[in-house]
């Protein structure tokens, strides 16, 4: 076990006692006092936080899905803009062929379907990050827990994050026993990603289509 014991001794003041006033004469007498003692020893110690997130098993798990997760994501955005490159360029050849409605009916459903892939470009990123940052909170959760129990065990008065220190004596680093009950913890961590925005996009339709048939 690293020893994470950090002495703190705080600076003791003298004390000044001022004797009473007696008789008519004001007869003032300054009486030394000895140094108070000395508060007990604090003990401190530090975690490297960013190591943590970087090396721990469930960090690196996560980190593994979000690469799958991304590399799917930018194929369906190619796989979309190429879709939509090649009705742009079909309606392009109807331009001389059509007729003026026609033409501007078929440029306008191409523009909403422009307008939806960009729709769903930024939905399914804004549902990646939300689930990347659901895990990491999971992961940083364990953490605090893990931190809390070694601090109470160890009787620690003060866990800091080591980045936000200029020096650390190497034994109050922590970080290799918050690591290791961390990879006991949790092995694994799961991104999820939500699908909450497509039922919304559904339900919209759904609505559209009702208002439509009412308008009927």
């Amino acid at each position: 076990m690293k020893k994470t014991l950090l002495t703190v001794i705080l600076a003791t003041s003298s004390l000044m006692l001022m004797s009473s006033v007696s008789q008519v004469c004001a007869q003032t007498t300054a009486a030394a006092v000895a140094p108070a003692a000395a508060p007990a020893a604090k003990k401190i110690a530090v975690v490297d936080t960013q190591r943590i997130m970087k090396e721990s098993l469930a960090a690196q798990d996560a980190k593994r899905q979000l690469e799958a997760l991304t590399d799917k994501y930018r194929k369906d955005v190619a796989k979309q803009e190429e879709e939509l490159g090649k009705k742009e360029k079909e309606l392009g050849t109807q331009k001389n062929v059509l007729s003026a409605d026609a033409f501007e009916q078929k440029r306008k459903e191409f523009k909403d379907q422009y307008i939806a892939a960009q729709h769903k470009v930024q939905d399914d990123r804004e549902k990646l990050d939300k689930s990347l940052a659901d895990a990491n909170n999971k992961i940083q959760n364990a953490v605090k827990d893990i931190i809390n129990n070694l601090a109470k065990q160890q009787g620690i008065d003060l866990v800091m994050p080591l980045n936000n220190t200029f020096y650390t004596n190497p034994s109050f680093d922590i970080t290799d026993d918050v690591k290791k009950q961390l990879d006991a913890k949790l092995p694994k961590v799961t991104i999820v990603v939500s699908d909450s925005s497509d039922k919304k996009s559904g339900d919209a339709k759904k609505t559209s289509k009702q208002d439509s048939k009412k308008g009927n």
